[in-house]
């Protein structure tokens, strides 16, 4: 659900109390901010209190009762921010144009990801913001397929998609220097995976997240350095 912009319970559509409003976690009261029928004050200050803490959150919704209307929030105690992105660089000699136009052509990705072994774009779609695409991924274990959404797309600057629209960002960005140009590919699980892995693994999500995390930080650097071989090489 997206953070709360009205001054009306989204459960049983009563205006809000004035006063305080209580923010719960897992319907525990934690903490209590006074805000004047704005609930959309309260959600960015908590999830920057949680960013605070290293902790990471995602609303879910309001719940109206009878002591006001409570914020409810999601949120992982054993998943830091830290271990919900990462990124890393490589210099590779060849123009930033060049790159992108490499790292934009989704259907090359099985090139270097380690991973995602094919992409193909839906309804023959190129390269923009809001295309749509799907990707295979195969390892040891399973073989799956992901639908990702473009959100970025800059020529010579960057090139970022969303996993299934909300769940992870996947991004490249491009840096001219005088020794080449530096690629910087970054992941980031997004408060939208975070709701999904919950409900699909439950108790067992934060280990699941870890998991992917830990994909990451070992793919990225092996994905970095096969578009190296490959773009230098052509």
């Amino acid at each position: 659900m997206s953070p709360v912009s009205t001054s009306v319970c989204q459960t049983c559509n009563s205006d809000f109390l004035a006063g305080e409003t209580l923010v719960t976690i897992r319907h525990t009261v934690l903490a209590q901010f006074p805000v004047a029928n704005e609930a959309s004050i309260v959600e960015p200050l908590y999830r920057a209190k949680l960013a605070r803490k290293g902790r990471a959150a995602s609303c879910i919704g309001v719940v109206h009762t009878a002591k006001g209307c409570r914020l409810c929030i999601k949120w992982w105690n054993t998943v830091s921010m830290e271990d919900l992105q990462y990124s890393d660089s490589i210099t590779i000699s060849r123009s930033a144009d060049e790159l992108y136009d490499m790292i934009s052509d989704v259907t090359r990705m099985g090139e270097w990801s380690p991973v995602c072994k094919e992409c193909w774009w839906e309804e023959s779609d190129t390269p923009r913001t809001g295309a749509w695409f799907i990707g295979r991924n195969v390892t040891p274990d399973r073989t799956w397929e992901t639908r990702s959404q473009v959100v970025a797309a800059e020529p010579g600057r960057e090139f970022s998609f969303v996993v299934g629209g909300t769940w992870t960002r996947w991004g490249y960005t491009f840096y001219e220097s005088e020794a080449g140009t530096v690629v910087t590919e970054s992941w980031e699980f997004l408060p939208g995976g975070i709701e999904r892995f919950e409900e699909r693994f439950g108790d067992d999500a934060p280990n699941q997240i870890a998991d992917r995390q830990k994909s990451a930080r070992e793919g990225i650097p092996e994905t970095l350095a096969a578009l190296k071989r490959v773009a230098e090489s052509q």
